[in-house]
């Protein structure tokens, strides 16, 4: 299995989970020593990608897989767009992950799984440019579980952030707490080992958010 974001919150969790299942290779970014020290705990391979950049020769450095989870991205508030975090955060969240995609299912893959934010259809106003490259990956969901089908499923979870930097937030959840780790993997653990129909789908694990 491969998975995009190996380091971040999500992603370490997604290493230590998967790796008692199958093989597994991971990316990174700037943690190199997080990296490695992942790859030592539970063998699994780290392999460098710059999403703003990415390098042909990445491709053959992780080889071929079946399965795939993109859990890469930035999060990031932003008052005053400027010319810098819009290039940052397309090419980061939207971009990259639009070509790495195409070319995973031109070398193989399966099953791919995006995980996302559920501000693609219910917008944040704090944080502009999530919410239109999360509106971005939705539509390449959908759009490339129609052109890959029935060889390809695609796949989305949208789901609030783990972590946010203002703390009412949970409250005004019809749930009134975040989603936890946990109930994250479980969703995952059924798109990529049980399913064999849904696809072109973006689950909401949102706690109700897209209600209000």
């Amino acid at each position: 299995m491969l998975i995009i974001g190996g380091t971040g919150k999500i992603g370490r969790e997604l290493v230590k989970h998967y790796s008692s299942r199958e093989e597994i290779v991971f990316t990174f970014h700037k943690n190199h020593e997080l990296a490695q020290k992942l790859h030592e705990k539970f063998s699994a391979r780290a392999v460098k990608l710059d999403l703003k950049n990415i390098d042909e020769n990445f491709f053959e450095q992780i080889g071929r897989h079946e399965r795939a989870i993109f859990t890469a991205g930035i999060f990031k508030r932003i008052e005053n767009i400027t010319r810098e975090d819009l290039d940052e955060l397309v090419d980061v969240n939207l971009k990259g992950p639009v070509y790495l995609a195409f070319k995973l299912i031109e070398r193989g893959a399966k099953n791919i799984v995006f995980l996302t934010d559920i501000c693609g259809e219910v917008p944040y106003p704090s944080f502009p440019l999530n919410s239109i490259t999360s509106a971005g990956i939705f539509m390449l969901i959908r759009t490339l579980a129609r052109r890959s089908a029935p060889q390809v499923l695609i796949n989305g979870i949208a789901i609030n952030a783990l972590s946010l930097p203002f703390s009412d937030y949970a409250q005004k959840l019809p749930m009134q707490r975040l989603p936890e780790i946990g109930e994250v993997i479980k969703t995952l653990d059924f798109l990529l080992y049980e399913n064999s129909y849904i696809t072109g789908q973006i689950l909401k694990l949102d706690g109700g958010r897209s209600l209000l």
